[in-house]
C-alpha cells in the first residue's frame, strides 16, 4: 500500500491505493503500465478535509458549442460546522453477522468492533445482537459503556464460530426492539452475505425500517452482497451505506460512524438553480448529510450565465437557507470526463429506483441502455466487446467510445502541464460563514464515486465497445 498527497488551492486529501493502481494515479491514467490496468484488485481510498478550509461551493464544467449546446456541470458543497453536538447519551446496536460466509473476515470484525466501542463516551450504552439461522442477543439488552461491560462483550463476540445461514430479517427484527425513544440511537449492520433464511422479500424489510425512527450504519463487506436489498434499506432510515471490499479497512469504517450521531444533521435537503437552466440534476433525492460529509450533484446546462443556487435543509425540526450565486462558462474544455461522470450517476439513480421498488421497469432499462451506450459504459444492460478492427467494420459497429477516451485523455494531458486551477465557485458570495469540520466520511451523492469513475472509464480505449442488448443478438447470430 502507498500514500500520495495531492495538494490543491482549496483541499488536501490523502489516497491510500493497491500497488495495482498507484502508477496509473501518478501518471494519470492507467494506459502508463500494463500492470496498473489489472482489474483483480479493488481500489480503496481514504480522504478527509484539511484543517482550516472554508465552507464552499466548488465547481467544474464542460461545454464545447460546436459539438453540442448541452453542457454538464458538477457542483460540490462542503457545509461549514454549524451542527452543534448531540451532548445526550446514544445507544448502538451491533448487529453482526456470524453466518459461514464471514469465516474468513471474522478476526477483522472482532478487532473492529474492539477499537469502535473503545471509542464510545461513558455516557453511552450499546447492544451486541449477533445472526444465522437465528438470532443471539449477546448482552441482553443495553449495557453502560465501560471497559468491564466491553470486555466481557468482546470475549463473547470472540468466542463466536462463524456458521449456517443468514437470517438478515430475524437479526434486524431483533435488533429494533425495545429501543429508548428518549435518546438518539444508530443501529449498525455488518454482513456479508444475502439473506437466505426466513424473510428474504425486499419489501418486508422496508417496512421494517418504516416502523422505527433509527439511523442504520450498514457495512456490506464482500462483492458479493445483496447491495439492491442493504443500499435502499440504510437510506431510508437516513443512515449510510458502505461497501467494504477484502482489502478494505473494516476498523477504520467501524470508528468512524461513531461520530455519525455526535452532532446533529442535515434533514430533509432541498436544491433549487435558478437563473440558468440546468435539467437532469442526479442524484434527484438527497435525504441527509452528517458532519464532515459532501454533497456532490451533475446536471446538464445549455447557456452560461449567473445562476442563483440555493439549499434548504432541516437541522432539529428547524428549516435553514444557505444560498449563493456561481458562474456557469459558455466554453469549458478541461474536464470532458465529466460527461460520463453524470451518465454513470444518472443510471446508479436509475436501478436505485428500480431496486427500492423491487420490480423491472422497462422504461428505466431503456433508459440505463441508452445512456449506457452513449457514454460507453458498462451495466446489466449492456455488454464489453473486444475484437480485431476488421471486426468492427464488419458488424458495422461504429467506435463513439475510441473517440471520447481520447478527447478525455488530450484533456488530462494538457491540465497535468498546467498549474492547478481552484475550483471554488462562491468566492464572491460564500454560502457557508464557518470553516467546514476536518473529519470526513467520504462524499455523499456521488461524491465518493468520482476518482474510482476515471479510473474506471480510462480502461475502455481502443478495441473495445460497448454494446446494447439489441447489438449482442445480432452479434450471437452472426
Amino acid at each position: 500500500m502507498i500514500a500520495q498527497e495531492v495538494d490543491g488551492e482549496n483541499t488536501t486529501w490523502k489516497a491510500t491505493v493497491s500497488n495495482n493502481t498507484a502508477a496509473a494515479l501518478e501518471e494519470g491514467g492507467a494506459s502508463q503500465s500494463q500492470a496498473a490496468m489489472r482489474l483483480d484488485q479493488d481500489v480503496v481510498f481514504y480522504w478527509r478535509l484539511q484543517d482550516g478550509l472554508p465552507g464552499r461551493v466548488d465547481m467544474v464544467a464542460y461545454r464545447d458549442p460546436e459539438v453540442s449546446k448541452r453542457g454538464t456541470v458538477k457542483l460540490t458543497f462542503t457545509p461549514g460546522d454549524d451542527l452543534i453536538p448531540v451532548t445526550q447519551g446514544r445507544d448502538w446496536v451491533l448487529v453482526l453477522d456470524k453466518s459461514g460466509s464471514m469465516s474468513g473476515k471474522y478476526s477483522t470484525l472482532v478487532e473492529g468492533v474492539r477499537q469502535g466501542l473503545g471509542k464510545l463516551p461513558e455516557q453511552d450504552r450499546f447492544r451486541i445482537v449477533m445472526f444465522d439461522n437465528s438470532t443471539y442477543d449477546l448482552t441482553g439488552g443495553f449495557i453502560a459503556v465501560n471497559q468491564a461491560n466491553i470486555e466481557k462483550a468482546l470475549q463473547d463476540v470472540e468466542q463466536v464460530e462463524p456458521s449456517n445461514g443468514t437470517n438478515l430479517y430475524e437479526g434486524m427484527e431483533a435488533a429494533l426492539r425495545k429501543l429508548d425513544d428518549d435518546r438518539p440511537t444508530g443501529v449498525v449492520l455488518v454482513t456479508d452475505g444475502v439473506a437466505n433464511v426466513g424473510v428474504t422479500e425486499k419489501r418486508h424489510f422496508f417496512a421494517l425500517m418504516e416502523k422505527y425512527d433509527v439511523r442504520l450504519f450498514t457495512f456490506i463487506m464482500g462483492n458479493s452482497a445483496n447491495t439492491p436489498l442493504l443500499v435502499p434499506m440504510t437510506k431510508l432510515s437516513n443512515g449510510v451505506a458502505t461497501s467494504v471490499s477484502n482489502a478494505d479497512d473494516i476498523i477504520g469504517h467501524l470508528m468512524n460512524i461513531t461520530s455519525k450521531l455526535t452532532h446533529q444533521a442535515y434533514r430533509n435537503i432541498q436544491l433549487d438553480i435558478d437563473g440558468v437552466k440546468i435539467k437532469d440534476l442526479t442524484p434527484e433525492q438527497i435525504s441527509s448529510l452528517y458532519r464532515g460529509e459532501q454533497l456532490t450533484v451533475f446536471g446538464h446546462y445549455f447557456k452560461g450565465g449567473e445562476a442563483q443556487v440555493t439549499l434548504t435543509m432541516d437541522i432539529a425540526g428547524e428549516s435553514r437557507e444557505y444560498r449563493t450565486k456561481v458562474m456557469l462558462p459558455d466554453v469549458a474544455s478541461s474536464h470532458p470526463e465529466l460527461e460520463r461522470m453524470w451518465a454513470f450517476s444518472a443510471i446508479r439513480d436509475l436501478q436505485a429506483q428500480m431496486d427500492y421498488l423491487e420490480q423491472k421497469d422497462s422504461d428505466k432499462e431503456q433508459a440505463i441502455e441508452d445512456i449506457a451506450l452513449e457514454y460507453g459504459l458498462l451495466t446489466d444492460y449492456t455488454s464489453l466487446l473486444v475484437v480485431e478492427e476488421e471486426v468492427f467494420q464488419q458488424l458495422g459497429l461504429e467506435r463513439k467510445n475510441q473517440a471520447r477516451v481520447l478527447k478525455e485523455q488530450t484533456a488530462r494531458e494538457v491540465k497535468n502541464n498546467q498549474p492547478v486551477k481552484p475550483t471554488r465557485a462562491d468566492s464572491n458570495q460564500p454560502m457557508f460563514t464557518q470553516p467546514a469540520p476536518t473529519h470526513s466520511g467520504g462524499g455523499s451523492g456521488g461524491g465518493s464515486m468520482n476518482i474510482f469513475i476515471l479510473l474506471a472509464i480510462t480502461l475502455l480505449g481502443a478495441g473495445r465497445v460497448v454494446i446494447g442488448q439489441k447489438q449482442k443478438r445480432q452479434n450471437q447470430k452472426h
